[in-house]
This record gives structure tokens, sequence and C-alpha cells, in this order.
């Protein structure tokens, strides 16, 4: 049986790298097709004002990274915190990457700030802090590309932590059988977090980029989180 997911798009590559790297909802769909290919895929470029008919036009729902904040006075911010707490009110399945993952707290009830330990670049390492009936018996830890400056510092009411680092207190929750999120990108390749960084060396600064370019001999858990994330569509369609 297949199953629709909504993306909701708000982020892309930046100019320096369109045309060398997919869209950001490309990434999820190549990532979660390879994952299960029982799912079909719809983007919504929601900066741009493309919006979903309703909440149920789709059996779930994607929210992907943005170079955004999730605190931003924004016309198509505010209404996405709005569809968030549409869907979670329904109970329709939810998965955040990243902003996604940030705004859906904060639209809920928690709390997004600029984190003061700076920007988190390159592959990072979060331990599994409690079982999830998508999430392998015997996963302790999972490594992945992330790349961010804002973090959740405070879950919305009935969120369960999953997974937390000391960088990262906060890197992977969900609520009920109905929302996913994590702070990292497991869409992000090694080679796309290297140019990333590349172009956001002055924003970022040389020594944090050097640390995170030597993180990228590290293999990723990507295509295990992305079995996860099917796991969890699969569970939320039948609990």
């Amino acid at each position: 049986m297949t199953h629709s997911i909504g993306i909701l798009v708000v982020g892309e590559p930046p100019a320096e790298l369109a045309g060398r790297f997919p869209g950001y909802g490309t990434m999820l769909e190549e990532l979660l097709h390879a994952a299960d290919g029982a799912l079909t895929f719809r983007q919504y470029d929601v900066r741009a004002g493309q919006r979903p008919a309703a909440p149920d036009a789709h059996d779930g729902w994607l929210i992907t990274g943005s170079r955004h904040a999730a605190y931003e006075d924004l016309p198509w911010i505010h209404w996405l915190a709005g569809f968030i707490r549409e869907l979670d009110a329904r109970k329709i399945p939810l998965v955040g990457i990243c902003f996604g993952h940030q705004l859906i707290a904060r639209a809920l009830g928690g709390e997004v700030v600029k984190a003061p330990q700076g920007w988190g670049v390159g592959v990072h390492e979060a331990g599994i802090t409690a079982p999830a009936p998508w999430i392998d018996d015997d996963a302790r830890s999972v490594r992945m590309v992330v790349s961010h400056q804002d973090q959740v510092t405070a879950l919305p009411p009935h969120a369960e932590p999953l997974a937390a680092s000391a960088f990262c207190p906060v890197a992977m929750y969900h609520i009920g059988s109905h929302i996913f999120a994590m702070q990292a990108h497991p869409e992000f390749s090694r080679e796309y977090s290297r140019e990333l960084m590349e172009v956001r060396r002055a924003l970022i600064g040389d020594e944090r980029i050097a640390a995170g370019m030597a993180s990228l001999a590290t293999a990723t858990d990507s295509a295990r989180v992305a079995r996860w994330i099917a796991a969890f569509l699969n569970h939320a369609w039948t609990h």
C-alpha cells in the first residue's frame, strides 16, 4: 500500500551550491524512497506561498531545514506554526528536520534560542536516551550531519526526548505516535556538509570549521535514520 507524504520546503542550498546539489525536499525524497519504496511525495514551497489544501491532503508530512530561525516574525513561519498545531490536534503524522524540529517545538509550547555553544557543523554523535517502537532496539547512539546555530532548549508539553549530546541536549524527540523530530540532517551527505561549511566559513569561523571538517572522516547513520523515519510513519498509521 502506498502512502502520500507532503514535504513542506522551507529552505534550499545556498546560491553558491545551487545546481550542484538537489534541493532539500528532493534530498529527503531520495533518502526516504530508498528506505520505503511505498512512499510517494509532493513538495510545497511554503516560503513562496504554496499551501496544502488541508491537513489531511496527505497521509503524513515532513518539514525541511532552513536558514531561517523558528522565532523569526515572518508570515510563512506564522502560517506553518498554525499548520503544525492543526496536525498535532488531529494526530496526523509529522516529521521535523532541523528547522522543522525547532518550529514544531516552538509552535506547541517549547522554546528555541540561539545556542550559546555556537554553530554545530559536521558529523555529530548523539546518544539514544529512551526507546521508541520505530528505533532499533540495539541503537545506543546515532551519527548524522548537523548544521545549526539555534537549539530547542525546552520541549513542549507531552514531548519525550529520544536522543541527546553534550552539545545538543535535545537532539531528537517525539510527541505520542504522531510527531518525530530531530536536530540533525539525515538527508545531508558529508560532501554537501563540506561545501556548506566552506560557503559559511566567514559566518562560522575557522576554528569551528576545522573541527567540522575533521569530523567528516566519520561515517554517518543516515540510512539507518531513514529507516527509523519510515518505521515511525508506518507505526503512526497503524496506532
